[in-house]
């Protein structure tokens, strides 16, 4: 059996660490193009001869960071992979599966940082509110600013957000939408549980079940069942427990491997079938960093020059949680500047990005390394 503390193991698996910090990296670059400079179609298709070609260079390369969304399939499946890999190890060394140690992990894994970015989103959205920046009323000059950004303070959305509600009761607190995938992560904890017991005694069986249980879901309107879009991300979670069960060598021989893949073929193809491909994309965009993970871990002899961003994912949970605000404030404060516009140099973004990654990093050591100290996963 795969030992949790193995020097090998480790190595093996660090760079699903490094992928975790550079998806948020990933994340935060993308926010502060689409925050801080005037934009794209909005902005440079407009007038691109006014760009220098180093200028024009940036562009498109920042226009690659455009994906954000999906970067968090990537936080998914590392979720569940790195879940499964630490509860199942555990579980084995000790003859038992600890429910109250499980979510007592959990809660102090991702509660001090949430509650942290929930004070730091009240705190700087008042400020741009007091200061009158129009980002907060959802009334700047551009459309895609006053659809996407809402700052809602209420009483009611702050219980619904620590009630990991977001989105399914409530709004997200304030400017920060990134906590969309936060509720989300959460019950794919308590999910997990009672998913554990049954994978314990027969992994194959359990992600067939997943699996009909996915396709069951999409039936439901989403409209009027808001709980079945956690049973749909559910099953990109669980990818992860099964990309973890493939590599710890519970899922069988060579024969049942291959039978689990074409079922999963099977289920991806019923799935684009009943809702179209155009709406899979994220299951797609999983699966392809489910293959990610893969050769990772079975090229880790090649990876080891990134243990040098080693720094950058011990502080990405904090980073993923309080970015947003940071930047909404930001822009709010271009805008006021500029009459309502965005810069069109991106001297600002680049800014913005080392703001954020330093109010992050200066404050994990508060919110994140104390309770990860005391909590491994």
């Amino acid at each position: 059996m795969l030992n949790d503390t193995s020097g090998l193991i480790l190595r093996k698996t660090f760079f699903l660490d490094i992928l975790r910090g550079l998806a948020a990296l990933y994340v935060l670059i993308g926010h502060a193009r689409w925050l801080l400079w005037e934009g794209y179609t909005e902005g440079y298709k407009l007038h691109p001869a006014e760009y220098g070609l180093f200028d024009t260079i940036q562009v498109y390369v920042l226009n690659l960071f455009a994906f954000g969304h999906q970067a968090v399939m990537l936080f998914f499946v590392l979720s569940g992979f790195v879940i499964q890999y630490s509860s199942y190890n555990q579980a084995v060394k000790s003859g038992t599966f600890s429910i109250r140690v499980y979510l007592i992990k959990r809660i102090r894994r991702i509660y001090p940082p949430f509650l942290f970015a929930l004070l730091l989103t009240f705190v700087l959205d008042t400020i741009g509110k007091q200061s009158g920046y129009t980002i907060y009323s959802g009334t700047t000059n551009f459309v895609i600013l006053n659809k996407s950004i809402f700052s809602d303070l209420s009483t009611q959305t702050l219980f619904g957000n620590i009630g990991m509600l977001q989105t399914l009761v409530t709004p997200v607190w304030g400017s920060n939408g990134p906590l969309w995938s936060l509720m989300y992560e959460w019950w794919f904890y308590l999910l997990y549980i009672p998913v554990f017991f049954i994978n314990k005694r027969n992994p194959l069986v359990t992600a067939y079940l997943i699996g009909i249980l996915f396709i069951a879901s999409l039936f439901l309107s989403v409209e009027h069942y808001r709980w079945a879009t956690v049973a749909n991300y559910f099953f990109i979670w669980y990818l992860g427990v099964i990309a973890a069960d493939w590599y710890m060598g519970r899922i069988g021989n060579q024969k049942t491997k291959t039978a689990l893949v074409i079922y999963l073929l099977l289920v991806f193809i019923t799935a684009s079938y009943l809702v179209g491909f155009a709406h899979m994309t994220d299951y797609y965009t999983a699966a392809f960093f489910i293959v990610l993970i893969y050769v990772s871990i079975q090229s880790y002899r090649y990876l080891e020059g990134f243990r040098m961003l080693q720094p950058l994912s011990d502080f990405s949970y904090t980073l993923y949680v309080t970015h947003m605000p940071v930047l909404v404030l930001l822009s709010g404060w271009l805008q006021h500047r500029f009459s309502g516009a965005l810069p069109m140099h991106l001297a600002y973004v680049y800014s913005g990005i080392f703001i954020c990654l330093l109010i992050a990093w200066l404050c994990h050591f508060i919110v994140e390394v104390p309770f990860i100290k005391r909590s491994k996963h």
